[in-house]
């Protein structure tokens, strides 16, 4: 079995990839460009700090297995409504068949203190897209199921899905908590970045000789680098707008390195999976 190790807030998060008998896509990837894969989380690089409030359906996944009295965040989500939040599939996949020591933060803001919008909320149930594939991130989707509802206030609300038949393009916003350069230390406070949307050719065509890029997935970042994502946070939310009204457009997936020049973080396209989301919500 080939196993690939990512730093994830200071420990090792250790994913198993199958297939030993060829060489892997996550180890080319790993091989050729140092990729921060979806088995580490993504931050924001180059960004402003996000005022509190501004980003209310942004949650905190935090893990307390190891560290019971100090909650660990180690990726992101959108609240989809009072009982329902999205993220993506790698972030939870490990903790399908046990939720105990998986805590998800609402209103939290400064991660350092308790500033008394904070919700912590137990999971009832996480549903990982079917189709995904822990190797190529095909479908990198998945829904937690909360055991109570929130509170919606001025820092708890949820955020809407793509309008149908909506595109993305021009620019959305990548917010999350971490560090603004490759490497450094994670911010206590979640930064935002405005990026723009690379159309799919564009994107598979830059990063085609170690990486498949799907119609199922949206690249967003800037040629020259040096703002998006970064080491921390994946599944947090891509906000695009329609008509000012902002909606989930996508979640952090996987990227290399920090905001490398032509190298756009990669997120899993909500266009393509409201559907599935609304009839799992139904269920």
């Amino acid at each position: 079995m080939l196993v690939s190790r990512a730093v994830v807030f200071g420990f090792l998060a250790v994913v198993a990839i199958e297939g030993a008998s060829s060489l892997s896509l996550v180890a080319r990837l790993s091989q050729s460009s140092n990729l921060t894969t979806a088995s580490a989380e993504v931050l924001v690089v180059g960004g402003e700090e996000v005022e509190l409030g501004e980003v209310p359906y942004m949650v905190s996944l935090q893990d307390v297995r190891w560290t019971p009295t100090q909650p660990r965040h180690y990726c992101g989500g959108a609240i989809y409504d009072a009982s329902t939040v999205i993220t993506a599939a790698h972030c939870v996949s490990s903790f399908t068949k046990d939720y105990f020591g998986m805590e998800v933060v609402a209103g939290e803001h400064q991660r350092s203190v308790t500033e008394g919008n904070e919700q912590v909320m137990e999971v009832k149930d996480i549903i990982l897209h079917p189709g995904y594939n822990t190797q190529t991130y095909e479908n990198d989707i998945a829904i937690i199921k909360l055991t109570k509802n929130l509170n919606f206030n001025e820092y708890v609300q949820p955020i809407g899905l793509p309008p149908e038949g909506k595109t993305l393009e021009g620019e959305c916003m990548v917010a999350g908590w971490g560090p603004k350069t490759e490497g450094g230390e994670d911010m206590d406070v979640p930064y935002k970045a405005s990026v723009p949307i690379w159309s799919n050719d564009d994107c598979a065509n830059t990063l085609e000789t170690v990486f498949y890029v799907t119609e199922h997935m949206v690249c967003a970042g800037y040629e020259e680098g040096g703002i998006g994502a970064c080491e921390s946070d994946s599944g947090s939310p891509l906000t695009c707008y329609s008509n000012a009204k902002p909606f989930l457009g996508g979640v952090v997936s996987w990227q290399f390195g920090c905001s490398r020049p032509f190298r756009p973080t990669v997120y899993t396209n909500m266009v393509y999976f409201s559907q599935w989301l609304i009839e799992q919500v139904s269920i």
